[in-house]
């Protein structure tokens, strides 16, 4: 089950304060992986499984739901999971609650330099 989730700009607020390019697009696929896709052309592959899984995830715990980590979308050319339904606001904006999100900067450079990013 796949989607194409597309990065809307947002200038008010951007979680990509980085010099590494904005994602794109980004899709779900099987065993806890993302195939990723910056605004440059760079794609590639972002491998999640042993950190989702491993004993101890952190903030990805969530994401063992695989109906979560298939929401995956890109906010503000960042890969995010959101929620929708928790509201926070920042000055006078109000933006969604992130579950969790991945630093574009390290993907990008993992990505470029390997194809493929593994999340430890």
């Amino acid at each position: 089950m796949s989607t194409n989730a597309t990065a809307k700009k947002n200038t008010s607020f951007r979680l990509n304060n980085n010099l590494s390019p904005d994602v794109i697009k980004v899709f779900p696929l099987s065993n806890y992986a993302l195939a990723v896709e910056f605004e440059d052309g760079l794609h590639g592959i972002i491998e999640m499984k042993k950190c989702i899984t491993s004993c101890n995830p952190g903030v990805f715990a969530k994401l063992q739901d695989i109906n979560l980590f298939n929401s995956v979308e890109v906010y503000s050319g960042v890969i995010s999971w959101l929620d929708k339904n928790r509201i926070e606001t920042i000055g006078h904006s109000k933006f969604p609650h992130i579950y969790a999100d991945l630093a574009s900067d390290t993907i990008y450079n993992e990505i470029k330099d390997n194809g493929v990013w593994e999340v430890n």
